[in-house]
């Protein structure tokens, strides 16, 4: 009998000492496949980049689809956001830090607060940083596909982008002509180039409709 609360005893410690290592285990980092476009070619000869670089680049598409991790204690397993971006007259790598006139996010998640701690998270990475006069949520359903160089982010309605990778790897043999840096700034160096066949955007609120394919503006990578 007296050997009962000594095992009582062992058991509670164990189960003290379960706790304190979950809550001093952290949180899985999210991570998961990127996809972007720019109104404007990333890869390509000095030439061709100073005929756009004063009149175009003034919009973009950025797309995180999440394959695990979680932010502020939201799995964001499944979870898809897209961040839409939008100057009226500046080409979007001269902003810096902003500010920017228009930026919405579409976010696929299944509950609002799991869409907000997406989007926050996805913020926390945004270069140029959004400071727009308008900043919107939207929650809709978002179509992504990464199967080898082929890609495809789509929402009905709301925006298409879809190509191929540059099969042959030359972007990443030729750096000299790459002229922009991922929207993600914790992705620099790692992506690849892609040429889409479809790459639009409908008017929505205060972004204006725009589309720009065949050319080499999109990036992918892994985050």
């Amino acid at each position: 009998m007296k050997r009962l609360p000594l095992i009582l005893l062992v058991l509670f410690a164990a189960i003290l000492a379960t706790r304190v290592i979950a809550r001093s285990v952290p949180a899985p980092q999210p991570f998961g496949q990127y996809v972007e476009a720019r109104s404007a070619s990333v890869w390509c000869g000095p030439c061709h980049h100073a005929g756009e670089v004063y009149e175009m680049g003034r919009n973009g598409i950025a797309a995180w689809a999440f394959e695990g991790g979680e932010q502020n204690g939201y799995d964001l397993t499944g979870v898809k956001v897209v961040m839409l971006l939008g100057h009226s007259d500046q080409n979007l790598a001269e902003l810096g830090a902003g500010p920017l006139e228009s930026t919405r996010f579409i976010v696929d998640a299944p509950d609002a607060t799991t869409a907000r701690a997406a989007r926050n998270w996805a913020l926390l990475r945004a270069r140029p940083v959004p400071n727009p006069r308008t900043m919107e949520l939207v929650e809709a359903r978002i179509s992504f596909t990464r199967d080898g160089d082929f890609f495809r982010v789509a929402s009905d309605g709301l925006f298409e982008v879809r190509g191929d990778a540059i099969a042959d790897g030359s972007c990443c043999s030729q750096p000299e002509n790459r002229w922009y840096e991922t929207f993600d700034d914790e992705i620099d160096g790692l992506s690849i180039v892609g040429v889409p066949d479809v790459c639009e955007v409908t008017k929505q609120g205060a972004l204006e409709s725009w589309r720009h394919a065949g050319e080499n503006n999109v990036q992918l990578a892994s985050f």
